[in-house]
């Protein structure tokens, strides 16, 4: 479920899949033909961290970025220009890569620019997350 509104000239997309209402920020937002995610985690259906292996946490992440994506009018996965993957620990850079890889050529799409930053304490201890942009 999605609701669409506009706030200071920005369409900002309230969804169902990862988005916890007391939080101070939007985790989906449009301005003009930019798509904007926030950083996003491993979280199953109930918003609960899922601390799995580092290709099972960055392959969980990224489905939940499609859904953010497949949610936005008139965007696709082949629109993403930017990720931003913050890691725990570089030493999980080949996991990272695996499932990120994989996400990426199962979904038949070209891999976009992208960051790495290493040594970051993310959310309830998990060990990615993951912010990206679209431009259509």
């Amino acid at each position: 479920m999605k609701k669409l509104l506009t706030i200071f000239g920005f369409l900002s997309i309230l969804s169902s899949v990862s988005a916890r209402a007391d939080l101070p920020f939007q985790e989906t937002i449009i301005k003009g033909n930019m798509l904007y995610i926030t950083g996003q985690v491993s979280l199953d259906k109930n918003f609960e961290s899922v601390k799995d292996d580092v290709k099972s946490q960055t392959r969980r992440t990224l489905d939940i970025i499609k859904k953010h994506v497949q949610q936005s009018p008139g965007f696709t996965l082949k629109d993403l220009v930017a990720c931003t993957i913050q890691l725990s620990d570089l030493k999980y850079s080949k996991e990272m890569n695996d499932g990120y890889q994989e996400f990426f050529k199962e979904n038949k799409v070209n891999f976009p620019t992208r960051t790495v930053i290493g040594g970051v304490q993310i959310y309830d201890n998990l060990d990615v997350e993951i912010t990206c942009t679209a431009q259509r």
